[in-house]
Parts: structure tokens; C-alpha cells; sequence
């Protein structure tokens, strides 16, 4: 039973006053208070805590949202990556490597040390943007942009093994150094193999 089900105040605590007691529980008809209380992860229930679940309080965490999403040099590039694609494939931003490999090793138990080294070295690590056919279906390539920052000594290291990983699970792995302005065309000739399909009619060209 989740304390988030619990939002009826009125049915559950007694609205009458009693010198002697704090709280009077009423009208649980579904037995939720006690599943909360059986439930508590600090063994009791305080009632503060109490007070905000069934009133369906929010907690207030050190989050706030992000300016945006992608940088503007990335923004500039995405949206000539999307020129060059067109219908052919979905575009997918700052996509996670382990939603996009996957570790061939078989878990030979939850606590396998060698499947989770292997995860753990993809599992933080992120590309900036993923091809895959419409509607999301099969990876089609990978894209990184590159500044100046894949020039540091640690950044090339851990570009070589991105670039490892990715030639080993046969996903392509396009890299395009930043510029201020980028030719769909070119972007397009460089994804025909993985797009299979024939060069790019930008809108407004002839036949």
C-alpha cells in the first residue's frame, strides 16, 4: 500500500480533540494506517510525516530545472543533423551508452563483479545524440560533437573507449568537430550507410 494512496484526510483521522491524545484514527476502512506504520523504514511514523503523506504534502529537495538542454553550439549542430535526416530516422539527445549497448557477458549471478565492471564503465557515460529507424525502433548510429574539452588528456581516454565499445557491438560511431555552421549535405553523405537511403533533397531544391 503506497502512503501517496492516502490523501483523504477526512476518512481517516478524527477531527474530535481529546486532552490525553495527539491523534485519533477513524473510518480506516482499508487498514491503511497500520500498513503505513508496519511500513515506516525507521521503524515509527512520525506524525509530521504523517500529516504531509495524507495530505498529500511535498517534500521540498535541492533541485531546480536546467536552463536547457542541449548547449548552443549542440543546438546549431541538432538542428542541421535534423535536416540531414529528415523522415528517415528519430533523433534522440544526450542518450545514455548503456540504453545503447548493452554487455554481452552473462550475469552469472546479481552480484556478478565482472558483468557490473563492464556496466558501470558505460552506464555514466552519455553521447550526444542517437539515431534510430522512425517510431524508435532499431539504432541506426551515434553521434558526438567535439570542442576543445575532447583535446584534454582525459577526454581522449575516455573517447578511445567510447569508440572501442561502440566497434565492438558493430554500432557506428560518428564524430563531428564543432563549427559555426554546419552543411546538412555533408552530414547526410556522412550517415548514408547507416540511413541506407539516397542523398539528401534539401527543401526548396530541384530534382
Amino acid at each position: 500500500m503506497g502512503a501517496t494512496e492516502l490523501v483523504d484526510l477526512d476518512r481517516i483521522i478524527s477531527r474530535t480533540a481529546f486532552s490525553t491524545l495527539d491523534i485519533i484514527v477513524s473510518n480506516d476502512y482499508r487498514n491503511q494506517l497500520q500498513q503505513l506504520l508496519l511500513n515506516a523504514s525507521h521503524g515509527r511514523f512520525r506524525l509530521v510525516d504523517l500529516l504531509e503523506r495524507f495530505a498529500g504534502g511535498r517534500r521540498s529537495l535541492p533541485y531546480a530545472a536546467q536552463p536547457q538542454l542541449n548547449s548552443a553550439a549542440e543546438q546549431v549542430f541538432l538542428l542541421a543533423v535534423t535536416r540531414a535526416v529528415g523522415s528517415d530516422a528519430m533523433i534522440a539527445c544526450k542518450v545514455r551508452i548503456a540504453d545503447v549497448l548493452q554487455v554481452r557477458l552473462r550475469k552469472r549471478h546479481p552480484r556478478d563483479q565482472r558483468w557490473w565492471r563492464y556496466f558501470r564503465l558505460i552506464s555514466s557515460k552519455h553521447v550526444d545524440i542517437v539515431l534510430c529507424e522512425p517510431l524508435g525502433g532499431r539504432i541506426l548510429a551515434a553521434i558526438e560533437l567535439d570542442d576543445r574539452s575532447h583535446l584534454r588528456r582525459d577526454r581522449r581516454r575516455r573517447d578511445r573507449f567510447v569508440d572501442d565499445a561502440f566497434a565492438s557491438a558493430g554500432v557506428p560511431l560518428l564524430r563531428f568537430p564543432v563549427q559555426g555552421r554546419y552543411d546538412p549535405e555533408a552530414i547526410r553523405d556522412r550517415l548514408k550507410t547507416c540511413l541506407g537511403t539516397s542523398p539528401l533533397q534539401l527543401e526548396g531544391s530541384s530534382e
